[in-house]
């Protein structure tokens, strides 16, 4: 059968071929401060804003986020438009900014 010489000289072709190395994401990815709107791909922590289509970082407490760049870990985009802590437990939450893991937010809006 020829399978096998096929197989074979195939394998050889494979093995005599460098293997060509992959640029990482970080490598690909648009800086912070760059242009995105191409729909470039922002770097992790960061994302596009439609304002002025530069990649920016991922909002801190008490940053405006109504440029649909979101809030860093812990934080949500309130009805306001800034980041806010998770709500903890007895605070407000009719504010579209969840309660921290494991409470909900009661019918009273508070986190419980």
């Amino acid at each position: 059968m020829q399978i096998p010489v096929i197989l074979t000289a195939l394998l050889g072709l494979a093995a005599a071929s460098p293997a060509q190395e992959l640029p990482s994401v970080e490598k690909r990815c648009t800086a912070v401060g760059q242009n995105c709107g191409q729909a470039q791909v922002c770097c992790p922590g960061s994302a596009c804003s439609y304002q002025n289509y530069r990649c920016t970082a991922y909002g801190t407490a008490g940053q405006y986020c109504g440029n649909a760049v979101p809030c860093a870990a812990g934080l949500g985009c309130s009805t306001s438009g800034y980041c806010t802590p998770y709500g903890k437990a007895g605070q407000y939450c009719g504010n579209g900014v969840p309660c921290e893991a494991g409470l909900n937010c009661n019918w009273k809006a508070v986190c419980v």
